[in-house]
């Protein structure tokens, strides 16, 4: 049986076709995409997906990721200007000690991770 409308199929079409592929379907638009920052501030707004991300951070231990992953936790919980005086702080505080030794002060992270609602755990290490 023949069908009483041509059939479209679309697949890959080279350029110059996609013209006449628009005029017969309609003006297709992709979705935009939305940007890995935005996309990792709103993770971030989860405690737990906070948690996990300052973890493996804080593994690898690099001191700008580190300063920038809790910028960004910062930033899920609606920036700068919106955290506590005791946050700012004691992030300043965190982040001084770590420009200056490139190393983490554990009474630090401890407090600046308390001051966000989160806490230091330990784990077995893998062998």
């Amino acid at each position: 049986m023949k069908p009483n409308k041509p059939l479209l199929v679309l697949g890959f079409v080279p350029q110059p076709n996609l013209l006449i592929i628009s005029k017969i379907i309609g003006v297709v638009t992709m979705p935009k995409s939305i940007s890995y920052h935005t996309e990792l501030i709103e993770s971030l707004k989860e405690p737990s997906e906070a948690a996990v991300y300052l973890e493996v951070v804080l593994e690898e231990g690099d001191p700008k990721m580190i300063k920038k992953a809790f910028s960004n936790v910062i930033e899920a919980r609606g920036g700068f200007n919106f955290i506590s005086d005791d946050i700012y702080e004691n992030l300043t505080i965190f982040d001084k000690k770590l420009k200056e030794t490139g190393e983490i002060e554990f009474s630090l992270l401890r407090r600046l991770l308390e001051s966000l609602g989160l806490k230091v755990g330990v784990m077995v290490r893998p062998s």
